[in-house]
């Protein structure tokens, strides 16, 4: 679940976010990308606190903060405005980069914990399919949500009905972990 929700804010929100600051801010692609490195950056220090946090909480519960963290900067992508302060995208990108970490090195971990020696590669392998499938699944009823919306409004109205169906998904995400 944690790596299948990953799968979907990784790619519908590296789409969407990039059109947002962009088209709507007239950001330059130089000062998105730095912008976005908060993701990697919040990734990376997962992997200095991972070791501890495997001991202080288990690997289960990292999985759960990783889908608490994802559904929150779901939802607080559906706050963004035309006039939102780009001090905000920091704390969902950030939100975005704990998933990312927690998921991927969660994942590993439990994977090596519960899986026989000979099959982790192809239990690694079919849950980064998954991760890939999902979210690209959901990434194209975004688009196409945000498509019939836009052609009848304007950005910002279908950016925010490809969110809410976002949060719908994450919701259910995070109501079975």
């Amino acid at each position: 679940l944690s790596c299948a929700l990953a799968g979907v804010v990784s790619t519908v929100f590296m789409f969407f976010d990039p059109l947002y600051l962009r088209i709507l801010r007239n950001l330059s692609p130089f000062f998105i990308g730095l912008l976005i490195a908060v993701i990697p950056a919040a990734q990376a220090l997962i992997s200095f606190v991972f070791s501890r946090s495997v001991q202080l909480f288990g690997v289960a519960n990292l999985l759960f903060f990783s889908i608490l963290a994802a559904f929150l900067a779901v939802v607080l992508h559906r706050l963004i405005q035309s006039d939102t302060s780009l001090l905000f995208f920091i704390l969902p990108f950030f939100l975005l980069g704990i998933n990312w970490g927690l998921s991927n090195s969660a994942m590993i971990t439990a994977v090596n914990e519960v899986i026989a020696p000979r099959k982790i590669g192809a239990a690694l392998g079919t849950i980064a399919t998954i991760w890939n499938i999902v979210g690209s699944i959901l990434l194209a009823v975004s688009a196409a949500i945000f498509h019939s919306v836009e052609m009848q409004t304007s950005f910002l109205p279908a950016f925010h009905s490809a969110i809410n169906f976002n949060i719908i998904f994450s919701a259910i995400v995070l109501a079975i972990s």
